[in-house]
């Protein structure tokens, strides 16, 4: 069995939703890290440290990030896929049933 096509919009969703969550718990992690004040980034951060409203607002926005830089990667992804599996044939997947 070989996988010859990979829908573009399909495998951005997938990648897109994977990354969100991903990004989600890093921001999760981020923002608590953020209300005890145990930054390790370099620079300075702007806020008060609000704690549950860090954390929230983190939470979102590496959630939205993580969508659209995975909607990204996905589709060129997928894309460059299409394009060089006419030169080197689909990937082999053995499936058990």
């Amino acid at each position: 069995m070989k996988i010859e096509h990979i829908g573009v919009s399909s495998a951005a969703f997938v990648v897109g939703g994977v990354l969100a969550v991903l990004w989600a718990i890093l921001g999760i992690i981020k923002g608590v890290l953020l209300m005890f004040n145990l930054q390790f980034d370099i620079g300075f951060t702007l806020g008060f440290g609000l704690g549950v409203v860090d954390i929230l607002a983190y939470f979102i926005v590496y959630a939205l990030a993580g969508f659209i830089v995975g909607m990204i990667v996905g589709a060129i992804s997928a894309i460059a896929y299409n394009k060089t599996v006419k030169l080197f044939g689909g990937l082999d997947i053995s499936l058990k049933e």
